[in-house]
């Protein structure tokens, strides 16, 4: 943890000190020692940030959440207190707030990957598979070589019905670590299912002795995707 935003007022050693403790683990001591510092500096940003993340650390959350409370307060556009308070809510399984506050981390800091990242995984336990791939889409545009995240991302795509978009992701993932667990399976599937899905739409234009354009191509498509399970997918489909 860095000492950044430290007011001339507060002495050094004393942030030093306090930093030292949280980078040593010491977090009980971190907390109490922060505290202490709090009443002779009760508008130091840096006192609330430490403290908050040496709660968060702990798991005691109604303290994690006053302490970032307190931060924001201090600086409203302060992105890492809402990605902070987002992971919080997240760990509760309070979505709807977790949501809540990554989308105000992104809106601060466009370019805050893990912001996104989290985002996305929280739109993605909420069922909404559109906005969960949008969200690790704004993460990869930041951090392209995230071996990890193309990978989840390829898995929600899978799930979402997006085969192509899978597909893609997975091989960009293999390309950055080789050892990801069960990625190549993953591939072959999403592979597989593609080419059921192609082959079924090719099968329609053959019978029915049709040359498809591209329109029709893709109404097809989202036919065949909805009878496949994925509603949403076929709505991308869909042309009016």
């Amino acid at each position: 943890m860095s000492n950044s935003g430290l007011p001339p007022h507060v002495p050094q050693a004393e942030v030093d000190r306090l930093i030292d403790l949280f980078n040593g683990n010491r977090l009980a001591d971190t907390i109490s020692f922060a505290t202490i510092l709090t009443k002779q500096f009760p508008s130091c940003l840096i006192l609330y940030e430490v403290l908050g993340a040496a709660n968060m650390a702990l798991k005691i959350t109604d303290e994690t959440i006053k302490n970032y409370h307190k931060v924001l307060q201090l600086k409203p556009n302060h992105s890492d207190a809402y990605n902070n308070l987002g992971m919080v809510f997240y760990d509760q399984k309070k979505f709807s707030e977790a949501i809540e506050n990554y989308r105000k981390a992104v809106e601060i800091e466009p370019s805050f990957a893990e912001a996104h990242y989290n985002l996305g995984n929280a739109f993605r336990q909420t069922g909404n598979l559109r906005k969960a791939i949008e969200s690790y889409r704004e993460s990869l545009t930041i951090n392209p070589e995230d071996a990890e995240i193309l990978n989840i991302c390829g898995q929600v795509c899978s799930d979402y019905g997006d085969f192509e978009t899978a597909i893609q992701c997975y091989q960009k993932a293999l390309e950055f670590d080789l050892e990801l667990a069960d990625i190549k399976a993953k591939l072959k599937r999403a592979i597989e299912r593609k080419k059921k899905i192609d082959t079924l739409v090719d099968n329609y234009a053959e019978h029915a002795q049709l040359t498809l354009d591209a329109k029709e191509v893709s109404n097809y498509y989202g036919t065949v995707l909805q009878l496949q399970g994925f509603p949403d997918a076929a709505i991308d489909k869909f042309t009016i």
